[in-house]
């Protein structure tokens, strides 16, 4: 090891420190360095006179404890070939790279026993040792932890403390030469790039350099990580392979940074032959998790084999964070496991299929992301899921093989239209003939096409085997006559499901159970009494209409459409423009649902009844409806995408609309975490709306703006109670259900059960509240028809019991990109039980608060222009603002707020305005108009410009207080 010495004089003791200068200085304080003194061109490895040290670098005997390195990464005036010869080396880390040029370095070999080992015998005991010179406690035996020996030099404890963070190394409560001497010892261990005791390989040098091995490469059952600064080429003529590990070890090769492509050879020495065993022979992986933010990609073009047709070898690729990339025509006939990184599919045998007749595809254990190289991937391996079954990229990747699962697992398909995944292969949802209840769900953003067989165990009875779609993305089943068996139902809450056609429906016996989203046959739905009857009559999502059904009448009162009478209308995902009449069930209509626009273009709703908008997705009305009931926008589950209701044609209260013809009360108009957008050429409303729990956004997009022109006091929802059932049968006493609605329960919403019993009582509510959910019990989620709670009290049961929720903050957030001036000149307060309602202003548009309000939230300007009439900002809110948006301040005077924030930094307490008043306040950008925000009420002085700002008349806030509404208007300071 070679090391630089530098005296230092402490007291009248010369104290000499000894640093490592090695490039492997992290973890390697026992290990022989050989640095490269030979010339360029064709050298040899196995001559002394290449080294700084005699010999070359090489480890005959592992109980010397010398474990030799090898440092190629020197100045070079030219390429540089450095052959093993015709007999093996054995090195325990390598550099490679030339440091003062733009270089090739190679390590080649002289024959087939021309082999590099790779072996670290070093067995690291760790810094937690009785000796510990890691004084500062990073993990890391350091220059810092010398600096905090050198401040306490000679410092005597008398304490009962253990002194090591002052110096003391060897508990000894002396700091002295003798903890110096052991900091010496330990420098560099801890913490390092390279992992303690792992072989290691940095390839590094000038940008540009190209580093290269074409020597054969063994690993003897030894992890060796590789540092890729420069990128590294392991290249055709070189070999990989590993000794035959026992049945606790693995050889791996992990690349840490940058790229290692693998042209060569890598052969697979099995020793555990019993199938599916837990042992791994071989692990290849890539993973950027030590690599300080950069990535890592192993490249594997070479085949990766076994090293006899008869084994099979056990092969992980993957087990970091980075991205292997498999070109290879893999001849594996083992077990194949994949996990924690982006898994290229450069070929169809990528995951090995034995080489001997049957040639059967490896067993994969799947973990990681796969992506498909293009759209023709076919991968014929059988899957066995352990844990979910992730998908990404943009091309269509192919799976022809059996697919089983050991639980409930799922399909996350992220693949980017127009890419898919195709399940062509058979679709087992069961594990070990088991009676309980298994699925397999389908989430992501992508399109999911079944071609193959979808069944139970057909050897066993009594189970309940599901597809469920619970994903925003699109799920096709499209089989033959029989081909889709299994006997529990298909559910979906998410997304769009299609059936290619009626022989493509399920006919093991289960029933469809939509909560949400849409669902439907591409051959139309409107006449399809075969699969109308297979609905469960109590879904409620969307039922979603083919192109055949664009102009059909949907009469939900009568067979066979009354099986879905709860159901909405939905599109599929790329639209439909729906031209005919709906008859509703329960006189609401119902649209929406799925990812699909849904447009009815003409006049088409009408009577004494409702409508809903729900399911995700966007409905289009763009007709004068005549409806008289009222409207409701809603999120109807704790999870989805808001819908959002497009609407060209507002008018006030009792005329026809968009929105029909109710009138203009708030409770006629009811938006709960969805959108209400109006692209109209431009309109005046006296229509108000209420404020769901959830929020609202008005977005304003038309050709002209939309003035809501209506001077009183929008609506503001707080949760109602209602009967639900405290449930510890299911071991959940955190779970309420059976609740009729939860689209207005949010998650942090505070919940309680005064009541003393319910239809059955096992543990009564008390005075005292025991047996009552605790105090400070909120939501934790959300579900269709139940909610989770933060209760860890065992065995409350209620049936039918009341639940009294509270209330929570909600944003109203107006939107859009038409720059007129789109108005609410309506008032916008907190809710009855004082749910704080703030305001957010996004998009690129213009809207005015022209209303005396009164909410005591934050106001937030992200984008656009949102102007203000009166200083009605309650002196506790704060006031956020966005360099690209602007917060007009048209009035006069000065309106008190807590705290103005900047892009994302506070702003300290001054006047601030768009000018400095003439009296020196603070000017921003942001802002414009005459009036100024006074920001923790600061005194000034009673100028022209700082008149008194006008508050809202006597006889509003009386109306406000009478009506129980919420909110005193706080007053604009001055002084």
């Amino acid at each position: 090891m070679r090391r630089i010495q530098i005296g230092t004089l402490f007291g009248s003791v010369l104290v000499f420190l000894v640093f490592n200068s090695s490039v492997f200085a992290q973890n390697e304080a026992s290990f022989t360095e050989f640095q490269w003194i030979g010339g360029t061109g064709l050298q040899t490895w196995q001559s002394g006179a290449n080294w700084d040290l005699p010999d070359f670098p090489n480890d005959t005997d592992p109980l010397d404890m010398d474990y030799p390195t090898a440092d190629l990464s020197v100045g070079l005036g030219a390429n540089l070939n450095v052959s093993i010869g015709t007999s093996a080396v054995t090195v325990a880390g390598l550099a490679m790279g030339g440091t003062s040029g733009v270089v090739t370095s190679e390590i080649s070999s002289g024959g087939p026993a021309g082999i590099l080992h790779f072996k670290n015998y070093f067995e690291p005991e760790g810094l937690l040792t009785e000796k510990d010179a890691d004084f500062d406690n990073d993990g890391l035996v350091a220059g810092s932890d010398f600096l905090i020996w050198q401040r306490n030099y000679l410092f005597q404890n008398t304490g009962p403390d253990n002194i090591n963070d002052q110096g003391d190394a060897n508990d000894d409560d002396s700091v002295n030469g003798v903890d110096l001497m052991i900091w010496q010892e330990q420098y560099g261990l801890g913490n390092s790039f390279f992992t303690q005791g792992d072989a290691f390989l940095r390839s590094g040098g000038v940008a540009g350099s190209v580093n290269r091995i074409t020597a054969p490469i063994h690993l003897e059952d030894e992890p060796l990580e590789i540092d890729a600064i420069n990128p590294l080429v392991i290249d055709v003529g070189a070999n990989i392979t590993n000794s035959a590990p026992d049945l606790t070890s693995s050889s791996r090769i992990s690349v840490l940074r940058g790229t290692v492509t693998i042209n060569s050879e890598i052969v697979v020495t099995d020793v555990d032959t019993t199938p599916m065993s837990g042992g791994t022979d071989l692990t290849l992986r890539a993973t950027a998790s030590r690599a300080d933010g950069n990535g890592a990609t192993l490249i594997l073009n070479g085949i990766v084999r076994d090293a006899n047709p008869a084994q099979t070898g056990s092969v992980t690729f993957g087990g970091g964070d980075g991205r292997i990339e498999i070109y290879g025509d893999n001849d594996l006939g083992g077990t194949v496991r994949t996990g924690g990184a982006e898994i290229v599919l450069g070929h169809d045998h990528a995951l090995g299929v034995s080489s001997l007749a049957p040639f059967t595809p490896a067993h994969v254990r799947p973990g990681g992301t796969f992506i498909s190289d293009n759209d023709n991937r076919n991968i014929p391996n059988k899957f066995t899921l352990q844990s979910n079954f992730n998908f990404a990229g943009d091309k269509t990747l192919t799976l022809s093989g059996e697919i089983t699962q050991t639980n409930n697992r799922g399909f996350n398909n992220n693949i980017e239209a127009p890419g898919e995944l195709i399940l062509d292969g058979l679709l087992n949802i069961w594990e070990d003939d088991e009676a309980l209840l298994r699925e397999f769900d389908f989430f992501g953003t992508g399109t999911t096409r079944i071609t193959g067989l979808i069944r139970d165990d057909f050897l066993f009875s009594g189970q309940d085997r599901r597809i469920n779609q619970s994903g925003p993305g699109v799920l096709i089943i499209d089989v033959g006559l029989g081909d889709n068996n299994h006997s529990g139902p298909t559910t979906i809450s998410r997304g769009n499901f299609h059936y290619a056609n009626n022989d493509s429906l399920n006919v093991g016996g289960g029933l469809i159970v939509s909560s949400g989203g849409a669902i439907g046959v591409d051959t139309g739905v409107a006449t399809n009494s075969t699969f109308l009857q297979k609905i469960d009559p109590t879904s409620t999502g969307g039922l979603m209409l083919a192109a055949s059904d664009a102009s059909a009448n949907l009469d939900f009162t009568s067979f066979p459409l009354s099986n879905a009478g709860n159901m909405t209308v939905a599109a599929p995902e790329t639209g439909l423009t729906y031209t005919g009449i709906i008859t509703p069930a329960n006189s609401t209509y119902g649209l929406g649902g799925g990812s699909g626009t849904l447009t009815l273009p003409n006049a088409q709703l009408s009577g004494a009844n409702a409508l809903e908008v729900r399911n995700e997705g966007t409905v289009e009305l763009l007709g004068d409806n005549t409806y008289s009931g009222t409207t409701s926008i809603v999120l109807r589950s704790g999870s989805g995408d808001p819908p959002t209701l497009v609407v060209d044609k507002l008018t006030n209260g009792g005329v026809a609309s968009s929105i029909g013809s109710s009138s203009s009360d708030a409770s006629n108009l009811y938006i709960q975490g969805a959108t209400l957008k109006y692209v109209g050429t431009g309109d005046s409303t006296d229509r108000l709306f209420t404020i769901g729990t959830k929020g609202l956004t008005i977005d304003s997009s038309g050709t002209g703006a939309v003035v809501f022109s209506n001077t009183g006091l929008l609506g503001r929802d707080d949760a109602e109670s209602r009967l639900g059932t405290l449930d510890d049968f299911s071991g959940r006493p955190d779970e309420i259900v059976e609740i009729d609605d939860t689209s207005d329960i949010v998650v942090g919403m505070a919940v309680s059960d005064p009541d003393g019993g319910g239809t059955f009582t096992q543990a009564p509510c008390e005075p005292s509240g025991a047996n009552c959910i605790p105090v400070d019990t909120v939501v934790t989620s959300v579900g269709t028809h139940s909610v989770v709670i933060n209760n860890s009290f065992p065995f409350i049961l209620k049936e039918n019991t009341t639940i009294v929720f509270g209330t929570v903050e909600r944003t109203l957030t107006l939107a859009g990109t038409n720059a007129n001036d789109n108005t609410l000149a309506s008032v916008i307060s907190d809710s009855g039980l004082g749910g704080v309602v703030s305001v957010d202003k996004v998009d690129a548009g213009k809207w005015i608060l022209s209303g005396a309000n009164t909410y005591t939230g934050s106001t937030t300007v992200t984008e656009g222009i949102l102007s203000i009439t009166n200083g009605y900002l309650a002196d506790t809110s704060t006031v956020n603002l966005n360099s690209s948006g602007m917060l007009d301040l048209d009035f006069t005077g000065a309106d008190v707020i807590d705290s103005l924030v900047l892009d994302g930094v506070a702003l300290s307490d001054g006047i601030y305005g768009a000018t400095d008043g003439g009296m020196g306040y603070n000017v921003l950008a942001a802002l414009s108009g005459s009036g100024f925000l006074n920001v923790g009420n600061v005194p000034f002085p009673l100028v022209g410009a700082l008149a008194a700002v006008p508050e809202p008349s006597a006889l509003l806030l009386v109306s406000i207080a009478c009506l129980g509404l919420a909110g005193t208007r706080k007053q604009v300071r001055r002084s």
